[in-house]
């Protein structure tokens, strides 16, 4: 029995949901252990930038954990069609982005900017969280005139003509 090389090193297909639940469960965790080994120790650190620092990192954690974990698992492994799929994973998605990886981005920003480089793992969280920021803001975006734009032709008369279409096609 051969075995291919590419076949081991480079997959076929990427199961999107899978990447976003350990990429987001690794960034979270990250993020925990910046605060926990060093920010809440850092004397210079203003105390409602520690506190905000803490609060975030929980609403993040809370985010992963009920919303958007959930539903990344959802979207892999009980997906009701494409569709459904994609619903799933640009709500997990969106949640993240909203509730961790701006806030925390912001935060992290403003301490590398007013206060300067201290620690390894900080500058790893940051690394982390700024690639995570951008990458998520563009299929934010994305997301964002995905629906914008099929709001939008439904609501036009060509959008109205093919929708009656097809409800009449359904009936």
């Amino acid at each position: 029995m051969e075995v291919n090389l590419t076949d081991l090193v480079l997959p076929t297909s990427f199961n999107v949901p899978i990447i976003y639940l350990y990429w987001f469960l690794v960034l979270t965790g990250v993020t925990t252990a910046n605060y926990v080994a060093w920010v809440r120790f850092y004397t210079a650190l203003d105390t409602r930038l520690v506190r905000a620092y803490l609060a975030f990192t929980i609403i993040s954690q809370l985010m992963y954990w009920f919303i958007a974990g959930p539903y990344f698992f959802y979207a892999n492994k009980y997906p009701r069609g494409t569709k459904d799929r994609n619903n799933k994973v640009c709500i997990g998605l969106v949640t993240i982005f909203l509730f961790a990886d701006v806030p925390m981005w912001i935060l992290d920003v403003r301490i590398v900017f007013f206060y300067g480089w201290f620690h390894v793992l900080q500058g790893i969280c940051f690394v982390l969280r700024t690639v995570s920021f951008v990458i998520n803001a563009n299929i934010v975006w994305f997301i964002y005139m995905w629906k914008l734009t099929k709001y939008l032709h439904l609501r036009s008369d060509d959008g109205m003509v093919l929708f009656n279409r097809q409800q009449e096609g359904e009936r």
